[in-house]
């Protein structure tokens, strides 16, 4: 058994010498491989040549090509061909247009016929019209209802026959419009010259900064426009209803608008502006020169509290009554005299009241 136990641990130490044999051997080829490896680096560094490039390039290559036009049925129009077929679709739109516009106008002329009937019956048409100028808008109406019956009529001869039985009816619907329009016209017109000669008066008066050759020329239109008008309603009265009037209302607003806005340019014009006054000048001694301008000293404020605030009472109505009357010069200086009372008023009831307090202060 002993030599068993000794041969055993012979066998492992001869294993365990060799793995540790095994493992050295490893390590030293390691080592080789790894020098052999770096050597080999550096040496291919050091031969390595420079990398060159090549650059594709394209060539083209061009071939003509020859085409033949080979046409199969239905052959392709030419171009005559298709100019004349053009021209023809173009005969056929046109008439197509003149078709439908002649339709319109007969349309037109048809409503025309029956309005021009239910018109004559009218009391306004009737008074503005004779008998034999109604039956002949009425035959003619007939007249033309006949004709559109008949066939082969084009726009032109439709817009004739509309024409014709318009001349005859405008008139008359003009005619009814004016005798409208004149119904108030004279009253109105009349106010509106009353005015104007109003206020021309009243700038004339009040507004001395107004030129008085430009309010003259303004009140000499409005004169020639009364004569105008006398003229124009005489001769109106003694016209028929049926006949064209002596002037139309639009006409007479026009004169009337052109004078109301001349007067209202003079009524806008502003005072200028009155020069600066200078103060008087002083000399060495201190004392005001002689010729300082003479100032028309103001009122002294009363310093009675109650005369003080009838005074304000005063003023104030004699400042409405100046400004009813246009007398903007008086209502301006009136006014600055009221804004002077006020202040004063003001320290009046101030100091009478600090009076009252210290009385009460000294009784108690």
């Amino acid at each position: 058994e002993k030599a068993d136990e000794k041969a055993e641990g012979d066998e492992a130490n001869a294993e365990e010498k060799a793995e540790g044999e095994g493992e050295d051997k490893a390590e030293g080829e390691g080592d080789e491989k790894k020098v052999e490896n770096s050597t080999n680096a550096s040496a291919a560094e050091e031969e390595e040549e420079p990398e060159i490039g090549y650059k594709l390039k394209k060539k083209k290559h061009e071939k003509k090509l020859k085409v033949v036009k080979k046409d199969f049925f239905p052959m392709p129009l030419c171009e005559d061909r298709i100019a004349e077929l053009k021209k023809k679709l173009q005969t056929v739109a046109d008439r197509e247009h003149e078709v439908q516009a002649a339709a319109g106008v007969k349309n037109e002329l048809e409503a025309a016929i029956y309005g021009a009937r239910d018109k004559l019956d009218r009391d306004d048409i009737v008074q503005v019209s004779t008998e034999a100028l109604r039956e002949e808008i009425s035959k003619l109406a007939t007249d033309l209802e006949e004709w559109m019956f008949e066939p082969g009529h084009s726009k032109a001869d439709y817009e004739t026959q509309l024409a014709a039985l318009s001349n005859l009816i405008s008139p008359m619907e003009e005619r009814v419009q004016e005798m409208e329009a004149r119904s108030g016209l004279k009253e109105s017109v009349d106010e509106q010259v009353e005015d104007m000669k109003t206020t021309g008066a009243s700038i004339e008066k009040n507004m001395t900064w107004v030129n008085a050759s430009k309010i003259e020329a303004v009140l000499n239109k409005v004169v020639e426009f009364e004569e105008w008008w006398a003229k124009k309603l005489e001769s109106q009265a003694q016209l028929p209803l049926h006949e064209a009037p002596a002037f139309t209302a639009k006409e007479v607003r026009e004169k009337v608008g052109k004078l109301v806005k001349d007067m209202d340019k003079l009524k806008k014009m502003k005072k200028p502006k009155e020069p600066e006054v200078k103060k008087p000048q002083k000399d060495k001694d201190g004392k005001d020169d002689a010729k300082a301008s003479d100032k028309k000293p103001e009122e002294p404020l009363l310093a009675d509290l109650p005369a003080a605030e009838a005074e304000l009472t005063e003023l104030r109505k004699k400042k409405a009554d100046a400004v009813e009357k246009e007398d903007f010069d008086m209502a301006h200086s009136l006014k600055t005299r009221e804004a002077a009372l006020v202040k004063h008023l003001e320290k009046l009831r101030s100091e009478q009241g600090e009076q009252a307090e210290e009385k009460e202060k000294t009784e108690l």
